[in-house]
């Protein structure tokens, strides 16, 4: 009895599992691939094209690099609602510092999101944090 138990309780949280990471890579189709940084409101820092960017590989892992440092976390998605969390990132010094932390920062405060005509704009409530553009 307890066997058949365990095998029932087993199922019921595969078939959960899978429900849970369909719904996730389904709701956020728009934000899969590569994006580079193209503006950082409230800073004026000249951003290097190309070499800041972030990708969302529709399971729920992000990875990129924030202009010295590579990072990589997790994302959850949900309509426009967007979190990233538990950002690791390497620790090298190099000329992009500030403005890497600035990056880094924008994706740790992101909230929610939109995605238009290849921009994505990430935003903490009403406040643009950062927009990327498809490459």
């Amino acid at each position: 009895m307890k066997r058949h138990v365990a095998l029932i309780m087993l199922a019921l949280a595969t078939a959960l599992c899978f429900t849970a990471c369909r719904n996730n890579s389904k709701n956020n189709a728009a934000l899969v691939g590569n994006w580079s940084l193209t503006t950082l409101p409230d800073t004026s820092f000249t951003i290097p094209q190309g070499r800041i960017y972030i990708t969302f590989d529709g399971k729920g892992a992000v990875s990129g690099n924030g202009g010295c440092n590579d990072f990589s976390g997790n994302y959850t998605a949900k309509g426009n609602s967007l979190h990233l969390s538990n950002l690791i990132n390497t620790l090298m010094w190099c000329d992009y510092g500030d403005l890497e932390t600035k990056f880094l920062t924008a994706l740790k405060l992101t909230n929610n999101y939109a995605v238009s005509n290849k921009t994505l704009s990430l935003y903490q409530d009403a406040k643009l944090l950062a927009t990327l553009t498809m490459y």
